[in-house]
């Protein structure tokens, strides 16, 4: 999922990308940004050449999202805890 974001965000995204990933007791949150401000949704029309991205995140992603007037987006998966 790391690494549609990042393709997405070479792809079409605008100036610098950055990667942030937050680690706590119950989840793992990834953030790829760009400098762009549009929409960003999954793609209407998959296909042979792209497209799939943001659907594989949306299947996989407990949570996922992006932060409105951005192109920042995230996801969010839950850690298992070890059973005792």
């Amino acid at each position: 999922m790391v690494s549609e974001l990042a393709t997405n965000a070479v792809q079409h995204g605008v100036g610098a990308i950055s990667l942030r990933i937050d680690v706590n007791a119950d989840v793992v949150r990834v953030e790829v940004a760009d400098e762009g401000n549009v929409a960003v949704a999954p793609s209407p029309q998959p296909g042979a050449h792209g497209g799939w991205g943001l659907r594989i995140v949306e299947q996989l992603a407990d949570d996922w999202g992006v932060l409105e007037g951005s192109t920042r987006v995230w996801f969010q998966l839950a850690r298992p805890h070890p059973q005792r």
